[in-house]
């Protein structure tokens, strides 16, 4: 295995270690290694983001693309509602034609993205192909797990992989009744229907960690959170003792 090291400008370091070898078969061992700083000069590492359980989304873009102008409402989407800001991932946005910081920045103010963004120059960029990215076009995406395994999809396939790495796709039930769930100042609040008994309320966290459970009512219809200081996405629960009534995924404050 080689160690290879380019000259960039401050700011701009990348250290990776590569196999060559294609991304379909890219194991712990194989899978590209980089830090790199944003344009805000934060600075990030990817096998250290990956190590700590979160999914990363590399977005290959270029300023002057039309087609990566629309699709960053749906990146930003995915950022603030499924990964929550960092919490549970990243979308890392490499600007791919060699654009300055401040150029990089214009664009992210003109199609408004809140994501780290990172610009490049002469070569110090992974979409080298030495790097293991291949990028044919833009916006062009790669998603990386926890696990050490790397996707290539297109904008369409993006949050369903995300979600689906992340655990939290197929979990909203639904259900006959219109619970009309709403969260607001620290609380949970819904419609319940008219039930002989009491109706339990759970709240877990990704990891399958319950948060609060409380039983409610019609007339007393909705859950205090603000003593648990949760935060990020969490799993709810609506439930009688014969059966779960409705399930669906928050984004708590």
């Amino acid at each position: 295995m080689q160690n290879y090291t380019f000259k960039v400008k401050p700011m701009k370091k990348f250290i990776l270690i590569i196999i060559a070898i294609s991304i379909q078969a890219l194991t712990f061992a194989q899978i590209p290694d980089f830090t790199m700083t944003d344009t805000k000069a934060e600075v990030y590492n990817l096998h250290n983001t990956l190590d700590s359980g979160k999914v990363v989304v590399i977005d290959f873009f270029s300023t002057t693309c039309g087609s990566c102008q629309l699709a960053m409402p749906e990146m930003e989407s995915i950022w603030t509602d499924v990964l929550n800001r960092g919490d549970l991932g990243y979308i890392w946005a490499i600007e791919t034609s060699y654009q300055t910081d401040s150029a990089v920045m214009a664009f992210f103010d003109e199609y408004p993205g809140s994501f780290p963004a990172f610009s490049v120059v002469e070569d110090d960029s992974v979409t080298n192909d030495s790097f293991g990215f291949h990028v044919p076009y833009t916006p062009y995406y790669y998603i990386l797990a926890p696990n050490y395994k790397m996707y290539n999809v297109p904008s369409n396939q993006v949050r369903s992989l995300v979600e689906d790495l992340l655990g939290i796709s197929g979990i909203n039930e639904g259900s006959n009744h219109d619970f009309a769930v709403r969260l607001e100042n620290g609380r949970i609040s819904f419609n319940l229907p008219e039930h002989e008994g009491q109706i339990s309320v759970e709240l877990y966290d990704l990891t399958g960690r319950k948060i609060i459970e409380e039983q409610v009512n019609a007339s007393n219809s909705f859950v205090d959170l603000r003593s648990t200081n949760a935060t990020g996405i969490a799993i709810l629960k609506i439930r009688t003792n014969q059966s779960t009534l409705h399930t669906t995924k928050l984004r708590l404050q």
